[in-house]
């Protein structure tokens, strides 16, 4: 899956976790702030468990989904 693929399903999902209407622009910010404390989260995993060659290029992928959350 690509990062912006990512992006888009962990933003979608916290959106529908808020029963979004579609109406109130606070509530994508809400989404996006979840989105990002879930790949803080996972980043923060990855650090501690795996291998430095793996630790890195996964680090690399939640980070561009990161921005691409932002970008959403």
């Amino acid at each position: 899956m690509t990062a912006e693929d990512q992006a888009d399903d962990l933003f979608r999902e916290m959106l529908l976790e808020l029963d979004w209407n579609g109406y109130e622009p606070s509530t994508k910010k809400i989404a996006k702030k979840c989105a990002f404390i879930a790949v803080d989260r996972i980043i923060e995993e990855v650090a501690e468990s795996a291998d430095d060659e793996v630790k890195f290029m996964r680090i690399i992928y939640w980070e561009r989904v990161k921005r691409e959350i932002n970008n959403l």
